[in-house]
């Protein structure tokens, strides 16, 4: 016989009251309106060091520069179908910048960049004034980006209020099952399975005869902007009732094992279990292991309120794959009940949450205390994220979560917060990310990666030659590397973020150590230390940039099909010894129909004469990175040779070129591709 647990009991003591003690009117909210503190900036608030400006049609480049250069200014971004420059400007100067930019008669007009604050999505539920846990982990911010969608999160507790108005809407229904016809019609065990199990008393009615599962249930995903009681965190979300403990909040694991696997079998992608036992099992252990490894699941754990009772490790909390959720109050002070330790991932609102309840057969809403009520907001964010990226592993949801808290305690991990409290809207806020690596194609760890511009602070540490950056909010960013031993990279600028995505590809590239090509990146702002001729005269230019402010232009200032070559070069001594590469990076941007023109990036010695071809190609093509053995050179005076040559026929194509190095690293054979005209159609 299963011995039943008698400390298997749900984390919450519950401090019931009922819906007449605190039926209240005035506390809807104004319908369609911003929240107090969210009203628009006009006028008073702008971005700092930055200001918008257009030039007259016409205006040409060289005049742009100049007045650009008589006030000390630079293009930082543009917006290219409107033809406005992000121009930076010295902080505390932008007005006067502004006036003065006005009054020249190359320029349209130029204004300052004002922020503007969206409205927060305020539902229109009596009770949510008073929900003070909804705007701690900031859902309102996080529902600007989605409020859900149909993202089914099992409940595995003492069932939930089938019938409550705020969650009868809201139940999953198995869609293979047909109600009442006494078949298991899906073949999945269970006969009449419609709206979960009862594992306890092995039916298909998985109602609610405590309570306990109703208030989780209601704060994971209450039906929410229904004109009625109270919101959830994700409003889209389904719920799966799968009852596994009884009316007085004790189960076996026998039952909550099956429960773990009917839910991860039925499609439930997130799975809550807010109760907690001091006793580990091999058993559990595997069916955790089966629904998070193999299924995929997001399991979700209150980490225990026995921490005034000799603090001991709580399951399922403790197990590998499950998230452990400690509780906190509204002034972010952890609830001195919950559970610490090692074993602790997050922390989330557990102090006097109101939420739906079930009593003596009443369809209720009360307040109540413990980790229990912490876990159901964590579950609840997943289902936000996961409707947002619905690409993404439970692992992945896991990282963004964890990495969009909000830090508290001793920084970092710790045994007390873990990773801190979560917030639903850095949860699914914009990420940025990439590699870090040397230019000869090395990884690099230890790197540090930080937002310095934008509605956003941030910064990471690269770690196996990658990096990301989360939590950041709508807006334009620029990002800057640096790394002991390398210096600091330029910074790379106009990096769009919005809400809910994620921006990849932001690499960051150290020229080597023994680096021996001078103005690598082009970031004098000239082409110094370079030779440059050709018929269509190569410039630097701000259009586009790999990284900095600045990168060679090849094929620039021509007409609509340019004819003759336009090249750089620069001639260095081979005295690298350990694998001496040759890296670069390059964007082609072609209206070259034909084919006919080429980019060919060549070693040749000091007399002009080809000793190995590195690159040809015509294909229009976003920034690439390239790498070249030059081992056969060691000891010798090489020449870099770089020419874009167009042919006039066919449109034209314009080369951008940046980060060119030559030092130690490992490289690959690049096989080049041959330049030649294309069949016409």
């Amino acid at each position: 016989m299963a011995k039943k647990l008698g400390w298997l009991l749900n984390c919450f003591p519950i401090a019931l009251l009922l819906w007449g003690l605190f039926l209240a009117g005035g506390m809807v909210p104004p319908q369609g309106e911003c929240l107090a503190g969210a009203s628009p900036t006009w006028g008073e608030d702008f971005k700092a060091g930055e200001i918008l400006v257009k030039f007259r049609e016409g205006a040409l480049q060289a005049d742009v520069q100049s007045v650009l250069a008589a006030h000390g200014l630079s293009v930082v971004g543009e917006i290219p179908e409107l033809g406005i420059a992000q121009v930076a400007v010295p902080v505390g100067r932008e007005l006067e910048l502004v006036e003065s930019l006005k009054s020249n008669p190359l320029v349209e007009y130029a204004e300052l960049d004002y922020i503007v604050q969206g409205c927060d999505v305020a539902p229109n539920d009596i009770y949510y004034p008073i929900q003070w846990n909804m705007s701690d982990i900031q859902a309102h911010k996080a529902w600007q980006a989605t409020t859900g969608i149909s993202i089914t999160i099992a409940i595995l507790d003492t069932g939930v209020d089938l019938q409550h108005p705020d969650l009868n809407d809201k139940l999953w229904v198995n869609p293979d099952e047909v109600h009442g016809n006494g078949r298991d019609d899906d073949e999945n065990g269970y006969i009449d399975d419609v709206h979960g199990w009862d594992f306890v008393n092995n039916d298909n009615d998985p109602q609610d005869d405590n309570g306990h599962g109703t208030h989780v249930a209601g704060i994971a995903a209450a039906e929410t902007d229904n004109g009625i009681g109270v919101a959830g965190v994700s409003w889209g979300a389904v719920i799966m009732p799968v009852k596994v403990l009884g009316a007085d909040n004790k189960g076996y694991y026998s039952d909550i094992i099956k429960g773990l696997v009917y839910a991860a079998e039925n499609g439930a992608k997130i799975i809550n279990m807010s109760f907690g036992s001091k006793v580990e099992q091999q058993a559990l252990q595997e069916a955790v292991s089966y629904v998070h490894d193999d299924k995929g699941c997001f399991l979700v754990a209150a980490a225990g309120n026995w921490a005034l009772e000799g603090n001991p490790v709580t399951y399922p909390a403790a197990l590998p794959g499950v998230i452990a959720v400690v509780a906190t109050d509204a002034a972010n002070k952890r609830w001195d009940k919950a559970e610490h330790g090692p074993f602790i991932d997050l922390a989330a609102p557990g102090i006097h949450i109101l939420s739906t309840y079930w009593f003596r057969g009443e369809h209720d809403y009360t307040w109540a205390d413990g980790t229990s009520m912490a876990a159901p907001h964590v579950s609840g964010v997943a289902a936000l994220v996961w409707s947002i990226h619905p690409e993404y592993t439970n692992e992945e949801v896991e990282e963004r979560i964890k990495q969009g808290a909000d830090d508290l305690g001793t920084p970092g991990w710790d045994r007390y917060y873990g990773w801190g409290k979560v917030n639903a809207y850095k949860a699914v806020a914009g990420s940025v990310s990439g590699r870090v690596q040397s230019n000869a194609g090395v990884p690099l760890s230890g790197a540090t990666i930080t937002v310095i511009s934008g509605p956003s602070t941030g910064m990471a540490t690269s770690n196996a030659g990658s990096y990301r950056i989360w939590g950041l909010e709508p807006g334009t960013y620029a990002l800057q590397a640096s790394m002991e031993g390398y210096g600091v990279l330029p910074p790379m600028q106009g990096i769009s973020v919005t809400l809910g995505a994620d921006v990849p590809g932001l690499d960051f590239y150290f020229p080597p150590l023994d680096n021996l090509v001078q103005n690598w990146d082009f970031e004098a702002g000239d082409l110094s230390e370079w030779s440059a001729g050709g018929l269509i005269k190569p410039v630097v230019t701000q259009e586009e940039k790999h990284t900095g402010a600045y990168s060679a232009l090849l094929g620039g200032n021509a007409g609509p099909e340019p004819m003759g070559g336009s090249w750089i070069s620069q001639d260095i001594t081979v005295t690298v010894a350990a694998r001496p590469t040759l890296s670069f990076v390059y964007k082609i941007v072609t209206s070259d129909e034909r084919g006919g023109d080429c980019f060919r990036v060549k070693i040749k010695d000091q007399g002009g004469h080809d000793l190995a071809s590195v690159l040809a190609t015509s294909e229009g093509t976003d920034w690439k990175h390239v790498h070249y053995d030059l081992s056969p050179f060691i000891g010798r005076t090489i020449r870099l040779y770089f020419n874009l040559y167009q042919d006039g026929a066919g449109g034209g194509t314009v080369v951008y070129l940046d980060e060119v190095s030559v030092g130690s690293g490992p490289w690959t054979v690049y096989v080049p591709v041959v330049c030649k005209r294309r069949s016409d159609p």
